[in-house]
């Protein structure tokens, strides 16, 4: 690795590595308690993220070709795809990504440059590196115990097996033969008339006029029989309402006299305002 100084008593590592292309996100069969887990293909390597991990601390891959920037828009994208564990799933990748970040800007930034070996060793300064390998480690132990007692926990061995003799079933509720009862048709009645005696008479439904029923046809015909009949003149339309006072009737009326001015059946006319309407013959289409 070439490095080159930037100031007394630091140097810089060369930035210029090419980062490893085509990052994928995939899931997979096998997990504990045979759940799905979340699986990372990086280059030629394909594995879960504890095993990446693992590989960069044996340096057996260079942290600096990892691209931080694709690994996480794969993963956004693989996240908004998984249906389920993804809460799991999340924190798995913030603590992975945060430990990629630690190293990767550990390679990168620039470093202090020691002046001799046995300055080395009386500067008494913990190497972060070797303590997130040390955690990673502690991790992997953890994770294999984990499968084990998974494996542990779907062989019967922690179970006993069901017995195969079959209890008994629950005894039938005995069912006691039905006795006839003997009635008396008379006895029936009398209990009918006396329930029907307890129950409140219904209340009288008050009378109510029931109103004839008034088509637009029927009234739109009559008012053109009146014009017809009147001629010039033309008739009002107080004489055709009459005396009745029914609304319904009054409406139609109206409705049909709308109807006649629409078609132009007549001429419908209003010399002052709230002032008798009279309506004189038209020409029809």
């Amino acid at each position: 690795m070439s490095v080159r100084g930037i100031a007394e008593g630091f140097e810089l590592p060369d930035p210029s590595v090419p980062d490893i292309e085509g990052v994928i996100f995939r899931r997979e069969q096998g997990g504990l308690f045979g759940r799905t887990r979340s699986y990372v293909a990086l280059g030629e390597f394909s594995g879960p993220y504890g095993l990446l991990l693992a590989l960069i601390e044996r340096d057996e891959l260079d942290v600096r070709r990892v691209p931080l920037a694709g690994f996480a828009d794969e993963f956004l994208r693989y996240f908004a795809e998984i249906p389920d564990d993804r809460l799991e799933t999340l924190s798995s990748f913030v603590s992975v990504a945060a430990q990629l970040i630690v190293l990767k800007s550990r390679a990168l930034l620039p470093r202090p440059i020691a002046a001799a070996p046995d300055l080395v060793n009386d500067l008494d300064v913990e190497d972060e590196a070797d303590t997130l390998r040390i955690r990673l480690l502690r991790y992997r132990v953890f994770r294999d115990a984990a499968r084990v007692l998974g494996d542990r926990l779907m062989q019967p061995l922690w179970y006993r097996e069901p017995p195969t003799r079959q209890l008994p079933g629950p005894k039938a509720a005995p069912v006691e033969p039905a006795v006839p009862i003997k009635s008396d048709p008379k006895r029936l009645l009398r209990a009918m008339v006396r329930i029907a005696l307890r129950r409140k008479p219904l209340a009288a439904l008050s009378a109510a006029p029931v109103g004839m029923k008034i088509s637009i046809g029927e009234r739109l015909s009559a008012i053109r029989e009146a014009v017809r009949l009147n001629g010039v003149a033309g008739v009002d339309l107080e004489t055709l309402l009459g005396d009745r006072q029914d609304r319904s009737f009054i409406a139609v009326t109206f409705l049909a006299l709308l109807e006649l001015s629409k078609r132009r059946g007549g001429v419908v006319r209003q010399d002052a305002l709230w002032g008798p309407i009279t309506i004189l013959q038209g020409v029809s289409e």
